[in-house]
């Protein structure tokens, strides 16, 4: 009994002994297989989260970037807005104090030159006085337009913002043929200072009288280039943005002249008649193109001048010929003289002033 007894007791030792191995077996596979498992996981895990975190690291990157690129965009871009507010704050600034003096440039233009007439002497960087009655200007005899003044450079001053062109009551010996009993001033930037187009003005207050022909015009740097039997003036073109005559102190008027095929003076004028007297200041202007100069006075146009009306059908002229070349400015106060058919000044006349605020020139943006 005792050894069957003995005999199952070993058989169950050796079968439990069985199972146990076995079972130890499994665990340990599972072990493996678990550990296998996590280690796939764990790598999957870390490359998860390698993956998460080099995505992280380019997102970060890309953030970073992203980021700087940000904000170097919108530094750049602040600095350009910077630039650009800068510059237009500028340019606003500027078109903000020539508005409130010069109401009337045309959008998109902006300031070139200007000549604000500070200081107490002419700036000769800028302007030349021209002297005498012509003849040392090409044999131009009393400038071709029969002014009975002299020009002299000692009738011009600078003072308090303003440049003043003084006619007199003055008598000036020439030779023993050639005596004048007015004299005055005028200066060209011929040279120094020229456009070609533009938008060009200045504010003046000109002279009341009889005998007074203060003008502000334009002419050539040199002459027409073109085949024409005279190439000098008209054929090269003028430009008269303001003439006035002084014994009509309500009235301007504005011109250009150019040839016709046989090149005669073929002008195209008009007059203007302001609500305030001319001994006021006024702005006079000219928007000068390649297809039409529009002539103005204190922002109203009152004469325009095509291309095709310029030329005057002169087959020497094409597309903005003779006013496509640089032109110069002329300021000058004239006495007598062929604008208002030789009217003089009266005999109590002593001396008149044409007062210049500003000369100013624009070009488009």
């Amino acid at each position: 009994m005792k050894s069957r007894n003995l005999f199952i007791t070993l058989f169950a030792v050796i079968l439990l002994s069985s199972c146990t191995i076995k079972f130890g077996a499994d665990p340990k596979a599972s072990s493996q297989t678990s550990s296998s498992s996590e280690i796939e996981i764990s790598s999957a895990t870390e490359e998860s989260t390698s993956v998460e975190e080099k995505t992280s690291i380019v997102s970060e990157e890309s953030s970073t970037k992203e980021t700087t690129s940000s904000e170097e965009e919108k530094s750049s871009s602040k600095s350009e807005e910077s630039i650009v507010t800068s510059e237009e704050s500028s340019i606003s600034s500027e078109e903000s104090s020539i508005e409130i003096d010069s109401p009337y440039v045309p959008s998109g233009y902006s300031l070139a030159w200007s000549d604000e007439f500070e200081g107490n002497s002419l700036n000769k960087d800028y302007w030349e006085p021209q002297i005498g009655n012509g003849w040392n200007y090409g044999q131009l005899w009393e400038w071709g337009n029969a002014e009975k003044q002299y020009y002299k450079e000692e009738n011009i001053s600078v003072s308090q913002g303003k440049l003043n062109i003084i006619a007199k009551k003055e008598y000036t010996y020439m030779n023993v043929d050639t005596s004048y009993n007015y004299t005055s001033a005028r200066l060209r930037t011929m040279g120094k200072v020229s456009t070609t187009y533009g938008y060009i003005e200045a504010k003046i207050s000109l002279p009341v009288g009889n005998g007074m022909w203060p003008a502000f015009w334009m002419l050539p740097e040199s002459n027409f280039s073109g085949s024409a039997a005279v190439t000098w003036w008209p054929t090269s073109g003028e430009i008269d943005i303001m003439e006035a005559r002084g014994r009509l102190p309500y009235e301007v008027g504005a011109t250009t002249h150019s040839s016709n095929q046989d090149c005669y003076d073929a002008y195209h004028t008009n007059s203007y008649q302001l609500s305030t007297p001319i001994s006021e200041d006024h702005i006079y202007a000219c928007l000068w193109t390649e297809n039409y100069i529009k002539f103005s006075c204190d922002g109203v146009v009152y004469n325009t001048v095509d291309a095709a009306t310029w030329r005057n059908g002169a087959s020497f002229y094409s597309g903005a010929e003779p006013f496509n070349a640089p032109f110069h400015i002329i300021l000058n106060l004239a006495v007598g003289g062929n604008y208002d058919g030789g009217v003089m000044p009266d005999s109590t006349f002593t001396s008149a002033t044409m007062s210049v605020d500003y000369v100013r020139i624009y070009h488009g943006n």
